[in-house]
């Protein structure tokens, strides 16, 4: 996950990829049907997986400031190309 803050915005902004099977599971429970680039950005899946970042981060006793107000799902999964390094 990474989260974004813009100073013109009063949010924070995650952007998560999700692990197929969960997010399968729950569209499959809520009748919902399209490819993974579309499941992905159904707002029925974007409003389930903010909901429960928001209940970890109240969980965590994150103030609200720091809690995510908005969701974006990268469909794609993030890897590190290539590793940072000091030298």
């Amino acid at each position: 996950m990474m989260v974004y803050a813009d100073p013109f915005h009063s949010y924070y902004i995650a952007i998560v990829t999700v692990l197929p099977p969960g997010i399968a599971a729950f569209a499959e429970k809520n009748g919902i049907q399209k490819e993974w680039a579309e499941l992905v950005k159904d707002p029925k899946i974007v409003a389930e997986v903010l909901a429960s970042l928001q209940k970890e981060a109240k969980g965590n006793k994150l103030a609200k400031f720091e809690t995510p107000q908005k969701l974006f799902i990268e469909a794609r999964p993030m890897v590190a190309r290539k590793r940072l390094s000091h030298r």
